[in-house]
């Protein structure tokens, strides 16, 4: 019963050896790279249903996964055909993936650039920031959005919730999660002004205070003067022509570089890049 007692005790803390090793043990590191061998930047990486992460300019990326011997992986990359399934550690540790480039319009150069418009506006490294950080955002990348295929800018904000699209008189409204609160929108960088989202502000009320009072109308009718008067994001913004889009549940998230843009009035931000998805 001694001996017996000593093997079940010495497998109790075997299994608690390896499990404490497994928690201790690096995120997984997944490298992404073409047939003959060349780093593919800010491929979109996701496993086990986790948050996409990003490839940094090198086709490195480390997912917020438990590690294994073996992971499941999703993999997209504008002009690479999407790759999904199992791979295996290599002899470092690591897990790479092929992709395959699709027949494309693309000057072939212009996959790999690391130095690309969009890397340049910050995107990227705002959102390896964010996923290291407890600010709530969401980002839509040139993959993600291709996948997507919307219609309309707007679709884009559906079903988030950290932001929510009314629609009044046809139009997309961006409001907070709790529905009330204006959101700010920025398009490359610069704010938009006179756009359907003043509908919530106290300059807005006023001004359909004031159509109500000068045309005689009623509170509804007011609110469509208004609205017609004023632009949405769909209006404005092609989605066609929408290459990332960055949104943010409060103006205490914004990211530094991007507070300067954010309308005083908005409770959250959503910006918008444009520009071709490559």
């Amino acid at each position: 019963m001694r001996h017996l007692y000593g093997v079940g005790l010495a497998s109790a803390l075997a299994m608690l050896s390896g499990d404490l090793e497994a928690q201790h043990a690096p995120a997984p590191r997944v490298i992404i790279r073409d047939s003959v061998g060349r780093s593919i930047p800010y491929a979109t990486v996701q496993s086990r249903g986790s948050t996409p992460r990003v490839a940094n300019d090198s086709g490195v990326v480390v997912l917020g996964v438990p590690r294994a011997d073996s992971l499941k992986i999703l993999v997209r990359r504008i002009g690479f055909q999407a790759w999904e399934g199992w791979v295996r550690a290599d002899s470092a540790g690591d897990f790479g993936v092929l992709l395959t480039p699709l027949p494309q319009n693309l000057e072939r150069v212009s996959i790999y650039e690391r130095d690309t418009p969009l890397a340049r506006t910050g995107f990227y490294d705002r959102m390896e920031r964010v996923s290291k950080s407890a600010v709530v955002a969401r980002f839509w990348t040139p993959e993600a959005i291709e996948a997507r295929n919307p219609s309309r800018t707007s679709v884009l904000m559906e079903g988030e919730n950290i932001v929510r699209v009314k629609t009044m008189s046809g139009k997309p409204v961006l409001t907070g999660r709790g529905g009330t609160c204006p959101m700010g929108v920025v398009v490359d960088g610069q704010r938009l002004n006179r756009t359907v989202e003043e509908i919530s502000t106290r300059e807005g009320e006023d001004e359909i205070l004031r159509i109500m009072r000068q045309q005689r109308v009623g509170r509804d009718q007011a609110e469509r003067f208004f609205l017609y008067s004023r632009e949405s994001i769909d209006d404005l913004v092609n989605s066609l022509a929408v290459v990332a889009v960055e949104i943010y549940a409060s103006l205490a998230s914004v990211p530094a570089e991007l507070q300067r843009a954010a309308p005083p009035y908005a409770c959250g931000l959503v910006v918008v890049w444009t520009g071709r998805r490559g």
